[in-house]
């Protein structure tokens, strides 16, 4: 989408032009001062003399001073402000020039109308660039390849048009583009407005170390939406983790900032709609927020993981990382119709199990998946049960209402795992779940979006199919765990045990 760029101090022409018009003909001039306080003029109007929002080329343009909040972190001196906006809002709006170029300074609709660039003057650290135009991509490579270190901090912002689709790639789309390389500014980058393809960008991220908290995420988006792959990473979320061992002290990139540099969170801006034809100054500080201190967190953690000895840990995890994106990136080919057959004939075997259920109890109205309805229903039939758990149900098994139950209850489960996989599976015919390495504390994966690693055995494994001309290869360690463990602590008598083929478990209870 083209963004003609509305100047703080514009030159009109000489011919009478519509509004829209205009806007594509002026020229941008820089303004730069202190954020605190944007002392200078940012804004030039010019008088409105009809409703059709003509303007004579003989009336003076006057100057009007403004102030704004832009409430960006740590962000040193050297602005340039301009604000954006479309030929076409600009040409529907109906409240005059003045307003049409300082949002806000009429009527409520106009606070929702702030699409703030924050352009680059002396380039100090930690300035802020909006960018959504192709000639801005010169401006980035530019300064991206002037890293020090070769590792430029990156993230993204993602929405969709239904709830959830901001988190699958499949889905939605990339609204930003956030990067900052070593001392380097902010720059955020529109792919709503630019596309997706990267260009000659795409190639510097791909050499580059990208530094990321909960890189997985951002690196499977760019994969699917970009076809970039970055195969060097560094996941400060990661690295939080493996200091936390197994603990929960809160690892989210507000609490690892708060915990190592004191930062206080700002205003969560997660859930906005990043979606919206503009964006506000509170989530393109968030955004910039996103990058600003990731160089000095990845230093910081790094650190700590050479003082407790896990640089091994750390190398094996960081080089796992790409791995996991190509994984989920690639996903598993699903039979969509088996999965309808089995959700169907689930259903109908759980509809047969309550109404046999009903009439053994004698309950007509009963609701088998009300835990107190079954309970007082199965007390009532003289079954002494204090709940209605498997276990319970299991010992007090009377060869009769129980099995019915128990039937019931699989056919719902059975049926909502069906249903689950069959709401996961893409257009591409296959499901892309998710995997994180370090999802648990013991530091086996975890999965999820669907979890594809409890798929019980029969017709729902059967569901997931091969490419046709390949089969599958199943393999599994056996007690992966307990070897590990003995090894580790040097148990002799376990080693020796695995070493045998003996039955660990027989032995242990011996």
């Amino acid at each position: 989408m083209n963004r003609p760029v509305i100047p703080t101090t514009a030159s009109l022409g000489d011919s009478a032009k519509p509004f829209g018009q205009l806007l594509q003909r002026i020229d941008v001039v820089a303004i730069e001062g202190r954020l605190e306080a944007l002392r200078d003029s940012l804004l030039a109007v010019a008088e409105r003399e009809d409703p059709d929002h003509v303007i004579e080329s003989e009336k003076p343009v006057r100057s009007v001073r403004a102030s704004i909040a832009l409430s960006l972190p740590d962000v040193s001196d050297g602005f340039e402000v301009t604000y954006a906006r479309t030929q076409e809002e600009n040409e529907n709006r109906k409240s005059g020039f003045e307003e049409a170029l300082l949002p806000g300074t009429r009527g409520s609709s106009a606070n929702a109308v702030r699409n703030v660039r924050v352009c680059p003057g002396n380039r100090p650290a930690r300035e802020t660039s909006f960018c959504s135009s192709r000639a801005d991509f010169d401006r980035v490579i530019d300064d991206l390849i002037l890293s020090s270190t070769g590792r430029i901090a990156l993230d993204i912002e993602t929405h969709g048009p239904r709830k959830g689709d901001g988190l699958d790639p499949w889905r939605g789309d990339i609204r930003l583009l956030t990067l900052r390389r070593d001392a380097g500014p902010v720059w955020m980058l529109d792919l709503m407005a630019l596309g997706y393809d990267l260009g000659a960008l795409g190639e510097i991220l791909r050499e580059a170390t990208i530094v990321a908290h909960n890189a997985k995420f951002d690196a499977l988006w760019l994969r699917v939406k970009c076809g970039l792959r970055l195969p060097k990473v560094i996941c400060t979320l990661t690295a939080a983790r493996l200091l936390a061992a197994g603990t929960k002290p809160g690892n989210n990139l507000d609490q690892c900032l708060q915990r190592h540099f004191g930062i206080a969170p700002g205003p969560d801006q997660s859930r906005s709609d990043w979606g919206a034809m503009f964006l506000t100054e509170d989530q393109l500080t968030y955004a910039a927020r996103d990058v600003a201190h990731l160089h000095d967190l990845a230093g910081v953690l790094e650190a700590e993981i050479g003082k407790a000895g896990l640089e091994n840990v750390w190398a094996l995890e960081s080089d796992l990382l790409p791995r996991v994106v190509e994984m989920e990136a690639a996903g598993i080919r699903v039979d969509a119709d088996k999965l309808r057959t089995i959700a169907a004939k689930a259903n109908a075997d759980a509809i047969q199990a309550s109404a046999a259920l009903r009439e053994a109890l004698g309950k007509p109205s009963l609701n088998p998946a009300s835990q107190p309805q079954l309970l007082a229903a199965l007390r009532a039939a003289g079954l002494e049960l204090d709940s209605t758990a498997e276990a319970a149900l299991k010992e007090a098994d009377d060869g009769r209402i129980v099995p019915l139950v128990l039937a019931h209850r699989e056919a719902i489960k059975r049926a909502q795992q069906a249903e689950s996989l069959l709401a996961h599976v893409q257009a591409d015919g296959r499901i892309h779940a998710r995997f994180e390495p370090t999802g648990t504390a013991t530091g086996r994966f975890s999965s999820k979006e669907p979890n594809l690693q409890n798929i019980g055995r029969g017709e729902l494994r059967e569901a997931f199919v091969p490419e046709p001309g390949h089969k599958f290869v199943v393999a599994d360690y056996s007690q992966v765990e307990l070897r590990a463990a003995a090894a580790i602590a040097g148990e002799t008598k376990m080693i020796e045990a695995y070493r045998a083929g003996a039955d660990l478990h027989k032995l242990t209870a011996s």
